[in-house]
């Protein structure tokens, strides 16, 4: 029975001899190997406190002290906020659901951050298969940078979601805010799904290299605005001027999106004919799962930055989409942008773009196959 409270008071002074000591003795190389190490120790901490959170949650302790709640309870007698002791209590609850991510979250194998960000992806449709694969997220979280994971996790949440119920409520949550604050000044706030995210980022930009290439004549005068200014700046000019040519035509934001063929010919399928998928009738079609995979460039169906989209939300752009056929290497290097293509300095460069070549995760091994084909349409 004193095992816990002996444990506590050990790591308690542990700490204690830690913060001690000077880290400005260290050489920098050293203290750099010591925040890694520290990074596992602390994923360790989060997941003792969570589980305990959780635990004391189950067993009712804020009846001690006559508070209706635990984060009540635990902040009034600790005097702390009892927000964090909310989300942990939450976060423990959740997690002691998924044997295996809890197993790795108390190894130190997973953060906190990596434990949240797999929380993301459970919901009614993705919990059976979230279970099941529990094994697999674990490597990619151990064997991806995190920029990788987040592409892993999106690829996984689509494929789990054949019927494209995610980014129709993607689309469903889209909102703009805006108040007028005390001092007159408007703020606000919005939220896109990644289409929409993705033409407002890149009108935005054209705007904001615009008055960059403006801003000499500031610089030359003594004056010149921030970078947030420039891009405040940039987004109430096309506010006003609706981004209008001067010939009064309507300027159309650039979405890339990079699609490989075989998952352009299962979207078509699913939806042109999509009883005929249920049934059977495609050979080809996986009705409870995409042909969509992080790594894969025969699975691929992204923004040109990399950011997964839903086929069956890509797929309406086809109607009045510029395509252009690429022959992508294991490794996702361009190696041929199509005939046409070759001609334009833009197409070369969003083939570029495309490419993303020399990746520094090492999370995916390629296919087998030396060449693929993946179709890049933007509008």
């Amino acid at each position: 029975m004193n095992q816990v409270p002996d444990a506590l008071s050990a790591l308690d002074r542990a700490l204690d001899e830690t913060a001690a000591i000077p880290l400005s003795c260290l050489t920098p190389d050293v203290l750099s190997d010591q925040l890694v190490g520290l990074q596992t120790m602390r994923a360790k901490f989060d997941a003792v406190m969570c589980a305990a959170t959780a635990e004391a949650d189950r067993a009712a302790v804020q009846t001690v002290t006559g508070h209706r709640s635990l984060p009540s309870s635990i902040g009034t007698r600790a005097k702390c906020d009892s927000m964090p002791i909310a989300r942990d209590r939450t976060l423990g609850r959740w997690v002691s659901g998924y044997p295996e991510i809890a197993a790795a979250f108390m190894a130190g194998r997973l953060t906190r951050r990596h434990v949240e960000a797999l929380k993301a992806l459970d919901n009614a449709r993705t919990r059976a298969a979230l279970f099941e694969g529990q094994a697999q997220l674990i490597d990619a979280a151990e064997t991806c940078g995190w920029k990788d994971f987040t592409e892993v996790l999106r690829y996984w949440m689509l494929a789990a979601d054949p019927d494209g119920l995610e980014p129709k409520i993607q689309k469903q949550n889209r909102a703009v805010s805006m108040r007028t604050r005390d001092d007159g000044m408007l703020e606000g706030k919005f939220l896109f799904d990644p289409l929409e995210g993705s033409a407002f980022r890149t009108a935005l930009e054209f705007e904001i290299q615009r008055l960059f290439r403006h801003d000499a004549e500031l610089i030359a005068a003594g004056e010149d605005r921030t970078p947030a200014q420039r891009r405040a700046d940039a987004l109430f000019n096309l506010i006003t001027a609706g981004h209008e040519h001067r010939d009064g035509a309507q300027s159309r934001p650039l979405i890339n999106i990079v699609m490989s063929e075989g998952v352009a010919a299962d979207a078509i399928a699913r939806l042109t004919d999509p009883e005929g998928v249920k049934q059977g009738d495609h050979p080809n079609v996986d009705p409870y799962e995409l042909p969509i995979a992080h790594g894969d460039v025969n699975k691929r169906s992204e923004l040109i930055d990399g950011t997964p989209i839903h086929p069956l939300r890509a797929l309406p752009l086809l109607a009045s989409a510029e395509l252009r056929r690429m022959v992508m290497s294991t490794k996702g290097e361009v190696l041929d942008v199509g005939r046409k293509a070759r001609n334009f300095p833009k197409a070369l460069k969003q083939a570029l773009g495309a490419a993303r070549i020399n990746r520094t995760s090492h999370c995916d091994s390629p296919p087998p196959s030396s060449k693929h084909q993946a179709g890049l349409f933007g509008r």
